[in-house]
């Protein structure tokens, strides 16, 4: 599956997000969250590198690319 282009612009069908911290134990959050929580509730990392774009049905659509110095997102969709 190919992937676009870096944006700054959250897609429509981006609803969800879900956090991939890793923890020392090996383990992953794994904790669904809206996108107005830009802290994850559950394990209280912020949402950064690696944390997966989800649509309405909590399928994958893509990931967070890179997070600027100014804290902006940069996203990555599943095109």
């Amino acid at each position: 599956m190919s992937k676009s282009t870096p944006t700054t612009t959250i897609r429509d069908d981006h609803k969800y997000w879900k956090c991939k911290q890793s923890f020392t134990s090996g383990s992953t959050c794994d904790e669904k969250n809206e996108m107005s929580e830009k802290q994850c509730p559950a394990c209280g990392s912020k949402r950064d590198v690696i944390d997966e774009a989800l649509d309405v049905y909590m399928r994958k659509i893509g990931t967070i690319f890179m997070t600027d110095a100014n804290g902006k997102e940069w996203w990555q969709y599943n095109s």
